[in-house]
């Protein structure tokens, strides 16, 4: 007399006590209504803990993946020290336009400048230590940058009248997490 697995269906020798294909235990033979050993059975995976080993190396790649778009966002979308510059120039737009008759009288108009970055070097430790001796706090404690670079930077003014572009060299530091343009200086 043949037994079938009672959680799977499956035939199972009669002197086995654990199904060969689910692994349950065998005790009694099976009621006569069990499904025929031909028919489909769905079964369990036969190693639980593998899936769980994909699933969690699949969460960690999309952990991985968030952490580098929040990454790219924050330094390159997020603006960083360009963004820094593009405001600058943003603000001295706004005040050209208001406030420099001889600017208006050369250029005319609603004059605007527009910033082409070409190259950028970072300075060393000892470029930045130097530039940290030259700004003091509000309270007269040394500024510490974090990171700063000499951006050499095409600026593009373009009113009614006449346009012109200037060749600039642009310090910019990383100060408490944000950009500071230090200075600037025409590129001759």
């Amino acid at each position: 007399m043949s037994k079938f697995c009672s959680s799977c269906g499956s035939s199972v020798p009669d002197e086995t006590t654990f199904c060969p294909n689910c692994g349950a235990p065998v005790n009694a033979p099976a009621p006569a209504a069990t499904a025929p050993a031909s028919a489909p059975v769905a079964t369990a995976p036969a190693n639980p803990a593998k899936l769980g080993k994909n699933t969690l190396m699949a969460i960690g790649a999309v952990a991985v993946v968030i952490i580098l778009l929040i990454f790219l966002f924050a330094n390159v979308l997020g603006g960083g020290y360009k963004k820094c510059i593009k405001e600058y120039y943003k603000g001295a737009q706004a005040q050209t336009n208001c406030y420099y008759s001889s600017e208006i009288a050369k250029y005319g108009k609603n004059i605007k400048y527009k910033v082409k970055f070409q190259d950028k070097e970072k300075l060393d430790k000892d470029d930045i230590k130097d530039l940290e001796k030259g700004l003091k706090s509000s309270k007269g404690k040394t500024v510490n940058i974090k990171n700063a670079y000499e951006v050499e930077c095409n600026i593009k003014i373009k009113g009614s009248k006449d346009d012109d572009d200037q060749d600039m060299i642009i310090t910019v530091g990383k100060i408490d997490g944000k950009w500071y343009i230090l200075s600037t200086k025409l590129d001759k």
